[in-house]
Formats: C-alpha cells, sequence, structure tokens
C-alpha cells in the first residue's frame, strides 16, 4: 500500500494565508454585500471582500498589499468590481482559494 506521510495533515499556513482565510470566514459568518450604496462597513455587519479584509486586519496595516495579492490571484485591479459581480460564495471560495495559493513556491 502506497503512504504518502503529507496525506491528512493540514498545511502549515502563513499570515498572509490566514488573514485571507479570516476574512472569508467573516463574509461567511456575517454575510456579504456587493457595494451597492454603502461606503464603509461596521464590525460584525455584512461586508464586500475589501471591507472584511479590512475588518480583519491588525488596525488596517497592510491592507492595500493584501488587496493587491487578491487581485493578482484573480488577474483584476479592482477588487471591488471583481466583488460586485460575483456571488457570495463566489467570493468565499476566491478568498480562500488565494490563501492557500500563497503558500505554494
Amino acid at each position: 500500500m502506497l503512504q504518502n506521510p503529507k496525506w491528512g495533515k493540514k498545511p502549515v499556513l502563513n499570515e498572509t494565508s490566514l488573514w485571507l482565510l479570516k476574512a472569508a470566514d467573516y463574509i461567511e459568518k456575517y454575510g456579504w454585500w456587493d457595494g451597492n450604496g454603502r461606503f464603509c462597513a461596521k464590525p460584525h455587519q455584512p461586508a464586500c471582500m475589501v471591507q472584511a479584509l479590512a475588518l480583519t486586519s491588525n488596525n488596517g496595516i497592510g491592507v492595500f498589499d493584501i488587496i493587491g495579492k487578491v487581485e493578482k490571484f484573480l488577474d483584476t485591479n479592482l477588487l471591488h468590481k471583481w466583488n460586485d459581480s460575483h456571488s457570495k460564495e463566489e467570493c468565499i471560495k476566491a478568498l480562500r482559494d488565494c490563501a492557500y495559493a500563497q503558500n505554494r513556491g
């Protein structure tokens, strides 16, 4: 029987990946919206991808850098527009997929 010591083990995630997963969890828990008509989100209320990243940040430090990483991953230069043209589920999946892609060399 074939054995692989990595099977069944969770990947070790870096800080960026954990932040992206936290933003995805935030949207899943509190809800998502497409940015239509609201400029800022408050904690524990629905948020777009950009706002979820800001709300789960360490006092706003590095928000623009992480938004840039997500934009690069999604091949867009306007994350808020990408958010607005996709569903809640697609946005959550994109954040999670980007999180796991950050750990690949």
